[in-house]
C-alpha cells in the first residue's frame, strides 16, 4: 500500500526530522512519496521520492485544489501522513497489516485510523475480528475527516476535497454525516504512536515528547533540526 506524505513550502524544514523518525520507527526500506510544491533544498533519505504539485499560492486555500488532482490518480487505498507527524515508537506491523486487511473484509471503508485518534471522538465497537476489537466512529462524530495518520479510501477523500479548502477547513466539514463510509480504528492495539511535530503557532517549537533523548541528540548532531531563522 502506497505511503504519501503531504507538505508545503512552509513546512519543508520539518521533513528532515519526520523522515529520520520514519526510518527509525517504520522502515528505511519502505518507499514513501512526498507531495509538495518546491523541492526541498537538501537530500532526502533514499527511500523518499518528491513529487511537485506545481507553484504554491500565497494562502492555504489551494490545499484541496491541488491535492485532489494528485489523489485522483492514486490506487483506491493509500496511507496518508502529514509532514509534522513525528513517530516516537516502533510501528506494530502485525496490527498495521490487520488494519490493511480490513479494506477487503469490510465494505465501504472510508478511513482507518492508524493511531488512537478515533478514540478521542464518539465511537462504538463494530466487531471483534481476528482477535482485534475494531471500533467505528459514530456517524455524527466530529473529525471523521481527520488528517491524522490513516489509511484512506480515495473516493472518500475526493468527495470532500472541494475547491479551495485549507487543511483545517477540510477536516471540519460538517456535511460528512450524509455519506455511508465507515471510519475505523483500534484502541490499545493501534499500530502507530506519534506526536504532532510542531506546537500551535510556532513552526520551530518541536514536540519531541516521548522520543528517546539519544535520538534527539543524533538528529542534532546530523544537523536535521532547524532552529528558528
Amino acid at each position: 500500500m502506497k505511503i504519501i506524505i503531504s507538505t508545503s513550502n512552509f513546512y519543508r524544514h520539518i521533513l528532515p526530522i519526520s523522515t529520520y523518525l520514519f526510518n527509525c520507527f517504520w522502515d528505511n526500506k519502505q518507499r514513501v512519496e512526498i507531495v509538495g510544491y518546491d523541492a526541498p533544498p537538501y537530500n532526502l533519505p533514499s527511500n523518499f521520492h518528491f513529487v511537485s504539485l506545481g507553484k504554491q499560492s500565497e494562502d492555504k486555500q489551494n490545499f484541496t485544489r491541488d491535492l485532489r488532482k494528485y489523489i485522483a490518480k492514486q490506487d483506491k487505498f493509500f496511507i496518508w501522513i502529514f509532514d509534522d507527524t513525528f513517530l516516537r515508537a516502533p510501528v506494530d506491523f502485525k496490527s498495521l497489516n490487520f488494519l490493511k486487511s480490513l479494506t477487503e473484509k469490510i465494505p465501504d471503508v472510508g478511513r482507518i485510523n492508524l493511531s488512537r485518534e478515533g478514540m478521542k471522538q464518539d465511537h462504538s465497537l463494530l466487531d471483534n475480528i481476528d482477535g482485534y476489537d475494531v471500533y467505528q466512529n459514530d456517524k455524527f462524530s466530529i473529525y471523521r475527516l481527520s488528517t491524522q495518520i490513516s489509511i484512506w479510501n480515495k473516493h472518500f477523500a475526493l468527495q470532500y476535497m472541494t475547491e479551495d479548502l485549507s487543511p483545517w477547513e477540510f477536516e471540519c466539514q460538517a456535511d460528512h454525516a450524509v455519506d455511508e463510509f465507515k471510519i475505523l480504528g483500534l484502541d490499545q492495539d493501534a499500530p502507530v504512536k506519534h506526536n504532532e511535530g510542531v506546537r500551535k503557532h510556532n513552526l520551530y517549537d518541536y514536540n519531541f515528547d516521548g522520543i528517546d533523548q539519544s535520538i534527539i541528540d543524533e538528529m542534532n548532531n546530523l544537523g536535521l533540526i532547524t532552529k528558528h531563522p
